[in-house]
């Protein structure tokens, strides 16, 4: 019996058919989980990748189907897509209309029939991996059409809304909105900010899903051949969170068993660096500055008086400059400086010269400086970027500027200042600690919980009996309705039997002066 049960969960999580669902998820959220599928690769199960962009390293064991890029085409590939951005800073104001510019990019790609590939194939899958608690909700669509369970990725530390969908707990008095610079020690402005955000979010989410139903039901029913549950059903339905998150990125908070905390699966011992990149380093003297602005923000398509800032900081510089520059013609590019349009991150930052790290604040790039304890510059454009910035600065290990307020002198300042400043390497050294101290890495983790859930085909044992309560029942409000009437009673009870007393005596009282009398 032993041998038989062993033998069937080992064929359950061996060799399974994953999808990898994420056709418009931008590049950067799909890296940082590519270490999982690497692993899952190996582990013998067969990979269908469903994405929108070419990919630096290809997974053995996986099929690639590429679809047309709506993302780039709308947005990044924008001659000024640097100031696009920048419209979308302001978090209370900018969600609505990224929720619009969300389901343009939904009913585009859908309308061109961009997924037929993967409808018409004959693929057969035991687990769909998606991002689909993060703007694109409506690809949950294919955990139903191919009636397997699916496990959602999260860049970033849920949202108010994915922790809405998978019944987690997230109090606003001291879990920031991951869209805002805040701490985890609010004062009652900012309490008051977050509460709004956090609602606008779910309120919001509510308001535009009946737009993504719309969506689904007319690209992907294929003329009723799939009949879909209501789409909120479909999301609460979600088995596991793998969040690309951890305490020592931001703050505590609280989880409960189908969100995992799997972050820093990038950051590694470092891969090894090209002939050219080797020398460059080893030969730099002064030490080496990394200057990248990841995957989204494209530095060549920046304005060239911002481009004319960096050119001229990093010609004053005694150190060399390694950047990411996605293009062959450079004009006016300092003799210090060496550019390439992709490089190995995590190679750069182990070497022992590099000496800071130029970043937007985004998440991975964030980790890896913490992992290889590189002090860094942030210059924050969207999203989390502000907050991971405002929190690297708020621990003592990077300094921020305001991208539309800054000069040369502002830069080489920041710069300077980090280099010279030895408090800023000794904070990241001790974050780095805490960072990499765990019982077991975020790759065996999340692999884990992937096979987990394979193995228990789904995981509906792990979500919590909020996800069935009204809002009502969740917020006790029927109890603490029922509690104020019943002491409400008790008060009118009283006041009633006094008022009678009262009455009784005055009664007492009047027969007795008449008897007298």
């Amino acid at each position: 019996m032993f041998w038989f049960t062993l033998l069937t969960l080992f064929s359950v999580s061996s060799g399974a058919n994953i999808l990898l669902m994420f056709p418009l998820s931008p590049k950067s959220h799909v890296n940082s989980f590519v270490p999982v599928f690497k692993k899952l690769s190996e582990n013998g199960h067969n990979l269908t990748m469903v994405s929108s962009f070419t990919h630096n390293y290809l997974i053995k064991n996986c099929t690639y189907i590429k679809i047309r890029n709506v993302v780039e085409e709308m947005f990044f590939k924008k001659p000024d897509s640097v100031k696009e951005a920048r419209k979308y800073s302001n978090s209370l104001f900018s969600w609505p209309f990224m929720r619009k510019l969300q389901l343009q990019m939904i009913e585009t790609c859908l309308k061109g029939n961009c997924l037929r590939e993967l409808m018409e194939g004959n693929y057969e899958f035991d687990l769909m991996i998606s991002e689909s608690l993060y703007l694109f909700e409506v690809f949950i669509a294919f955990g139903h059409v191919f009636n397997v369970p699916v496990i959602s990725i999260d860049a970033h530390p849920p949202s108010a809304w994915s922790s809405y969908l998978t019944g987690n707990v997230h109090p606003y008095s001291y879990v920031p909105n991951y869209r805002i610079p805040m701490t985890d020690r609010m004062t009652f402005k900012e309490r008051l900010m977050n509460t709004l955000l956090n609602l606008q979010e779910v309120l919001g989410s509510y308001y535009f899903l009946p737009e993504q139903e719309r969506i689904m039901r007319t690209y992907l029913s294929y003329n009723g051949t799939y009949d879909f549950p209501p789409l909120l059903d479909m999301l609460q339905n979600t088995s596991l969170v793998l969040v690309d998150a951890h305490f020592s990125l931001g703050y505590v908070r609280p989880y409960l068993p189908n969100i995992v905390e799997v972050g820093g699966m990038t950051s590694h011992g470092g891969s090894e660096l090209n002939e050219e990149l080797q020398k460059f380093m080893d030969e730099s003297e002064q030490g080496v500055i990394y200057f990248s602005f990841g995957t989204i923000m494209n530095l060549t398509l920046m304005p060239d008086e911002s481009m004319d800032i960096f050119k001229s900081a990093f010609g004053q510089l005694k150190q060399n400059v390694i950047m990411k520059w996605e293009s062959d013609h450079f004009p006016n590019k300092p003799k210090n400086v060496l550019a390439k349009d992709w490089l190995p991150q995590n190679g750069i930052l182990a070497h022992p010269n590099c000496r800071l790290f130029i970043s937007h604040g985004g998440i991975h790039g964030l980790t890896e400086a913490i992992y290889h304890k590189v002090p860094l510059v942030m210059i924050p454009f969207v999203s989390d970027q502000f907050a991971n910035a405002y929190f690297a600065e708020k621990e003592g290990f990077a300094k921020v500027l305001g991208y539309e307020n800054f000069t040369v002198e502002i830069l080489l300042h920041a710069i300077n200042s980090v280099i010279d400043n030895a408090e800023f390497k000794e904070n990241i050294e001790r974050r780095s600690m805490i960072l990499q101290d765990r019982d077991q890495s975020s790759l065996r983790k999340a692999v884990y919980w992937v096979e987990y859930v394979l193995k228990h085909k789904g995981a509906k044992h792990l979500r919590p009996a909020s996800l069935y309560l009204n809002i009502f029942q969740y917020f006790l409000l029927d109890v603490i309705a029922v509690i104020v009437l019943s002491i409400l009673l008790c008060f009118s009870l009283v006041f009633f039997f006094v008022y009678v007393m009262i009455k009784i005596v005055k009664h007492c009282i009047r027969n007795s002066k008449q008897k007298r009398d």
